[in-house]
């Protein structure tokens, strides 16, 4: 027990009054700890802010995905009809250049043989007179009309008659001979200009994509054709023809929507609208 009770006490009031002010105002470093602490939480929150809106760039890559599902069908199905046109033109301007050779042969072969009448040129000309008239179709019936007019023939098979008559005893009239070298040149002419006319349009990405219509409309005609059971000339007559052109017209109508609708709604909704239309469909 202290010797001076009152002086403890007294001495004991004295500090307990020098740090209640301190406790009552408080320390001054707490409020700056918590104001740093704010700080710090606020300069933290503007950095993932920062993050944040760094991820939310990144996070357009939907919309960018979007986009590719609706470009991609159709850009893939513009990509594919350009291929099989530029193989259909190919295809056609390797058989324009065989029926040009074969049809420049002939000529040579059939101006050579009347002159002097060579037995191995006759041969060649019989042979391949099947050919040479399916080549020429129509062009080769004319409407005849006998030297000095003494008769006229419609429908007159020049070529075959000529040929035929070359070994008759008759023989043939000159006119004759001429009519059909200047039926050869100019029909070999027209095919020469034809196979120009492709091959200056291989460039073209909008006439290769049209020829792919085309060709997938006409994938069972060139079937029978290069199996040779159709003359080329058949082929071609037909996809030239009006009703043809009229329901390739259609089809590519079709697809061109078909293309807008996807574009804008996606490939995976037009799907969908596809087969809510026609359920039997894959």
């Amino acid at each position: 027990m202290p010797p001076y009770p009152d002086e403890s006490r007294a001495i004991r009031k004295h500090f307990s009054e020098q740090t209640a002010p301190a406790t009552s105002v408080g320390w001054p470093t707490q409020k700056p700890c918590r104001q740093s602490t704010s700080a710090l939480s606020g300069s933290g929150n503007s950095k993932v802010g920062t993050r944040a809106s760094g991820v939310d760039r990144p996070g357009q890559t939907p919309a960018l995905l979007n986009a590719i599902d609706r470009l991609l069908p159709v850009i893939g199905a513009l990509t594919v009809l350009g291929i099989l046109g530029l193989i259909d033109a190919v295809i056609e301007l390797r058989t324009l250049a065989s029926r040009i050779a074969f049809t420049t042969e002939y000529e040579r072969r059939w101006m050579t043989f009347f002159p002097g009448q060579a037995q191995q040129d006759y041969v060649w000309l019989a042979e391949h007179q099947t050919r040479m008239t399916t080549e020429l179709g129509p062009a080769e019936r004319v409407t005849y009309r006998a030297p000095l007019g003494l008769y006229i023939f419609d429908d007159y098979p020049i070529l075959t008659n000529t040929l035929a008559n070359a070994r008759g005893g008759r023989g043939v009239h000159p006119d004759d001979v001429n009519f059909v070298d200047h039926l050869l040149i100019s029909w070999n002419g027209v095919l020469k200009e034809h196979h120009a006319s492709v091959r200056s349009k291989l460039k073209n990405p909008i006439y290769l994509i049209g020829r792919g219509v085309r060709f997938l409309l006409s994938l069972p005609l060139l079937l029978l054709s290069w199996s040779g059971l159709v003359p080329p000339r058949i082929v071609d007559s037909a996809r030239a023809s009006l009703p043809f052109r009229f329901v390739q017209f259609i089809v590519s109508l079709i697809l061109l929507l078909a293309g807008i609708v996807t574009l804008i709604t996606g490939w995976s909704a037009f799907v969908t609208q596809i087969r809510a239309w026609w359920p039997w469909l894959p």
